[in-house]
């Protein structure tokens, strides 16, 4: 009985020691972003950690860091409109804030890579490149789940809007039109018309009774 006891024990003892090292790997474990422009080289980029992620088996759970809690929202419920903007802020922020979670420039192939990543959401942005094209930002998930698997390596290509940038469209002036004072010449001749218009009439009125008489 006593042996039963000691194996038991053993056996739980080599169950939590098991599940331990698997967590504090899971905790440990880094991710990797390449972003793929397609060709287009010197961009570079900025990534921003918007939200930590822990994950119990393919489930994701995320919370959003200090420095952007003012724009949290139910990430799950926006359309893909909603999400644009919502990145667009989320870009505005970064950029004035300067704080970016690491940078780097796309190679010969277009191609770059971010190694090293805590999971996280990810905001992706170019800071400077050619002119004659830009890259639309977004939000991206390090690690992802792909086909039912949770994927630490993560690729990406973000939507490259080709030909040079138009600039914003200013409004249209007025045309311009002198000012021309309006005076007495501009106004007189009409009430003198009518009034001269009912004296004829009473003249002519008056006429016809004389003859009449």
């Amino acid at each position: 009985m006593k042996r039963i006891k000691y194996i038991l024990m053993l056996v739980v003892t080599l169950l939590l020691s098991t599940n331990f090292i698997i967590n504090v790997n899971a905790m440990g474990y880094l991710g990797k972003l390449t972003i793929n422009t397609e060709g287009f080289t010197d961009d570079t980029f900025a990534i921003q950690k918007i939200a930590s992620a822990s994950i119990s088996g393919l489930d994701i759970t995320y919370v959003i860091e200090n420095d952007y809690i003012n724009y949290d929202c139910d990430w799950l419920s926006l359309n893909t409109s909603q999400l644009k903007e919502k990145t667009k802020e989320l870009e505005t922020v970064s950029k004035n804030n300067q704080n970016y979670t690491a940078t780097g420039k796309t190679n010969e192939s277009g191609i770059c890579v971010f190694n090293g990543l805590e999971p996280g959401l990810y905001l992706m942005y170019r800071l400077e490149g050619n002119k004659d094209h830009s890259v639309e930002s977004f939000l991206i998930s390090v690690p992802n789940i792909i086909d039912g698997v949770i994927k630490y390596d993560v690729s990406a290509k973000p939507k490259v809007l080709r030909g040079p940038i138009e600039p914003p469209v200013e409004p249209e002036k007025p045309a311009y039109r002198p000012f021309i004072p309006l005076t007495g010449i501009t106004r007189w001749p009409f009430p003198v018309l009518v009034i001269s218009g009912i004296i004829f009439i009473i003249v002519g009125k008056y006429l016809e009774k004389q003859d009449d008489k």
